[in-house]
């Protein structure tokens, strides 16, 4: 990156990069930006705001100084990286201008949704990137991709949490129990968390290095 950004940069660039305000009409999500603009994406593209009610969907808060929306009652958030694909560190300089690169990259991987890690892991092994299953939940199909990209000795008639553990510890990383739904307060599941996901797109990182 280059050096520190004058005040009329950031301005200019600080308004082009973060949220305002998220608008629904005709089957689409138009998130409009401090500058004025908007980014439309299919409301299909967001499982769990496409199956809410209208008044669920408009029952969302800005956070982050426009770094992403949220919808606290559906468990849903859209960062602004995501949907102008910008680079981790540009976002958190506009939002706070001595965010460091460490601390930036924790700041977007935290509002990132489940789709954009899923998206980026289908990128890394070459295969199409999958949607995800109702209730924002990732297909068992994302997994299998992986374990047959890497040649990975795994044996995919296991449950999801059990495939994904095996292939971050194949990549000599942890998987804790916050990585799955397996000790969750409701009494179990087979469900990855986000952080869980990000710790197999590390996993399938370090792999596709080797």
């Amino acid at each position: 990156m280059g050096g520190p950004l004058r005040a009329s940069q950031l301005s200019s660039r600080r308004r082009a990069s973060l949220l305002r305000r998220v608008l629904f009409e005709n089957g689409h999500v138009d998130f409009v930006f401090r500058n004025g603009r908007q980014v439309s994406r299919p409301l299909a593209d967001f499982p769990r705001l496409q199956s809410a009610k209208l008044k669920q969907r408009r029952n969302y808060r800005i956070r982050g100084r426009g770094v992403f929306a949220t919808w606290p009652t559906l468990d849903e958030d859209i960062g602004a990286a995501s949907l102008l694909k910008t680079r981790e560190e540009t976002i958190a300089r506009l939002a706070k201008h001595n965010v460091r690169r460490a601390a930036a990259a924790e700041l977007i991987r935290s509002v990132e949704t489940k789709q954009d890690v899923v998206t980026d892991i289908a990128r890394l092994i070459g295969r199409p990137p999958r949607p995800l299953g109702p209730g924002s939940k990732e297909l068992k199909r994302v997994l299998i991709d992986v374990v047959e990209a890497l040649s990975l000795p795994i044996d995919l008639r296991q449950s999801k949490p059990v495939i994904a553990s095996a292939i971050v510890r194949t990549a000599g990383l942890r998987w804790t129990p916050d990585s799955d739904s397996r000790r969750s307060p409701s009494g179990g599941g087979s469900t990855i968390t986000r952080l869980g996901l990000q710790r197999l797109r590390n996993a399938v990182a370090k792999l596709k290095s080797k």
